[in-house]
């Protein structure tokens, strides 16, 4: 990294006063509706400094209304704003977007045309950028051999490089990421995540990413915001997000998952496919949250627990495939093993739980 390049987040100057610990961002009570449908309702939530976070949800859930709000480019209807611990909105105070000290990356790039790919970087460091400065984000984001030429000339990858360069340039207390990755050819996302992310943690910087892609999120960031309908569902780490849904809806949306019901007694819980351990303390009709790669599917029943099934799907993915299959009962769950051996409609075999279950819901059902 060059030397040239400095912590992007944090920086003394940039707090204000505040203690070093404050959020990149912190919410509190966030309101924002239009023609009187809420858009954002309550949203309270923090990103932490230093960290990558995510906020995923599906279109109309409210996750760009809370970008706009965090940018000051909407102001909220109630609720507080802070960013890196200075208030930059609340019933008194509103900061226009251009004093936040947060750097925007848009999903269409939003570069000039008329400028070359150094003079895009150097756009907001004033009428006298400082050169090395410029040189050193294009040699983080490998652009440093393109500075001459215009954004036409770049590849859709290469443009959003030069995003994330300008909006590092002015070292902001945060930058913002909107659909970063959203115009950009399948093959060419999971390279830029990776490249995107190794550039924000070289750079030290905070960050908010907005996406409806949960392989985005839960690749990319520290910390994941799980949105629905304006509030918040769920907030924690990947793997938590994955691995503890705290509701179905939340089970449901991230990655591909069975729920079964079961009966809950003495940390263990009764399932169609035989007793799991208990992840919390529950007693009586659950519903539990299953992921296809915790089912293990074999010939025969290897361990003397399995149970006999069907298979009545198969989805091939060359490196896994997702299996279909049906217990006696009628009921169905699937499972992700690797692409081989192969299985197809029709074949026999045994299924068995192998990972852990979450659950997801308290009901009154017993398993069939």
């Amino acid at each position: 990294m060059s030397g040239t390049i400095d912590r992007v987040a944090g920086a003394p100057d940039a707090v204000d006063g505040a203690a070093p610990s404050a959020p990149a961002i912190s919410c509190v009570g966030l309101r924002k509706a239009f023609d009187g449908v809420p858009a954002v309702a309550g949203v309270d939530v923090d990103a932490p400094d230093g960290a990558l976070t995510a906020v995923l949800g599906p279109s109309g859930c409210g996750k760009t209304t809370l970008l706009r709000l965090l940018a000051g480019f909407e102001r909220p209807d109630a609720g507080t704003v802070r960013v890196a611990g200075r208030v930059v909105a609340d019933d008194r105070t509103f900061v226009g977007p251009d004093r936040r000290r947060i750097g925007m990356v848009f999903q269409d790039y939003a570069l000039f045309p008329h400028l070359d790919v150094a003079a895009n970087v150097a756009y907001g460091l004033g009428r006298r950028p400082d050169r090395d400065r410029v040189a050193g984000l294009l040699d983080l984001v490998g652009l440093g051999d393109v500075a001459a030429r215009r954004p036409h000339e770049l590849s859709g990858g290469q443009q959003q490089r030069v995003a994330l360069a300008r909006a590092l340039a002015p070292r902001p207390d945060v930058v913002l990421l909107d659909e970063p990755f959203s115009n950009l050819d399948a093959s060419l996302r999971g390279r830029l995540r990776r490249d995107m992310r190794a550039v924000l943690l070289a750079a030290g910087a905070s960050a908010v990413l907005v996406t409806h892609d949960q392989d985005e999120a839960l690749s990319l960031a520290d910390h994941v915001v799980l949105m629905r309908s304006g509030t918040v569902e769920q907030v924690g780490s990947p793997d938590a997000i994955y691995r503890r849904p705290a509701t179905r809806w939340a089970a449901e949306f991230v990655g591909t998952v069975d729920v079964l019901p079961g009966v809950a007694e003495a940390g263990r819980i009764e399932t169609p496919l035989g007793t799991v351990p208990d992840p919390g303390v529950h007693r009586g009709a659950v519903d539990v949250a299953l992921r296809p790669e915790d089912v293990a599917l074999t010939v025969d029943d290897e361990h003397g627990d399995a149970h006999p099934v069907v298979v009545v799907a198969r989805e091939y993915y060359g490196r896994d495939q997702l299996v279909t299959v049906e217990l006696p009962d009628g009921r169905r769950v699937r499972h992700r093993g690797p692409g081989h051996p192969t299985w197809a409609p029709g074949d026999r075999g045994h299924v068995r739980v192998t990972g852990p279950v979450a659950v997801v819901g308290i009901g009154m059902r017993s398993p069939r």
